[in-house]
């Protein structure tokens, strides 16, 4: 993934609930799943705010937040992508 020119939006449809514990669970209003989130999902979709995103912004963001070097956010943030496209959660194109 090119951090400087992949945009990732997060689909309308989809409903972040966070738990006290600081994971949470996105709920996809079409088709009634449910997919849990880590800490770090959590904090990834917070920062969507409902629209799209470079993921050079969201790698910042973890770097800063979780004190990571930006080779592990960016491959925490890839993994977390795919997983999300797959179930049509984001979309991911070019910026």
């Amino acid at each position: 993934m090119d951090l400087d020119t992949t945009r990732i939006t997060p689909s309308a449809r989809v409903i972040l609930t966070e738990m006290p514990d600081g994971k949470g669970v996105l709920l996809d209003m079409d088709t009634k799943f449910y997919y849990e989130l880590n800490v770090t999902g959590v904090f990834i979709w917070k920062r969507f705010g409902g629209r799209s995103k470079l993921a050079s912004e969201l790698v910042a963001a973890l770097v800063e937040e979780f004190e990571v070097t930006g080779e592990v956010a960016a491959a925490d943030l890839a993994e977390m992508v795919a997983s999300l496209a797959a179930d049509k959660l984001v979309v991911v194109a070019l910026a």
